[in-house]
């Protein structure tokens, strides 16, 4: 019993992380991977114009430092955007 209110808490707060970006995208499983294939597409842009940033910032890398967190905020975000 438990273990189902579980279940149904984890799936109200996915409905309710979902909604911004389109709760029926993720009825089927077909478009559980579309998304999948769609958000990783985004993530590797991300990374490479990361890696352009770097390269960009390198020879004045002692003023800029883009941390693992601002990697992590940033691919978030970008995805987030490219997603709506």
């Amino acid at each position: 019993m438990k273990l189902q209110r579980n279940h149904v808490y984890v799936h109200n707060a996915l409905r309710y992380l979902l909604v911004p970006v389109g709760y029926h995208k993720f009825r089927m499983p077909i478009m559980w991977f579309v998304w999948s294939v769609h958000m990783f597409i985004h993530y590797v842009y991300s990374c490479l114009f990361i890696m352009l940033l770097k390269m960009v910032c390198f020879p004045v890398g002692h003023f800029v430092r883009i941390s693992a967190l601002e990697h992590t905020t940033f691919i978030v975000s970008s995805a987030w955007i490219f997603s709506h």
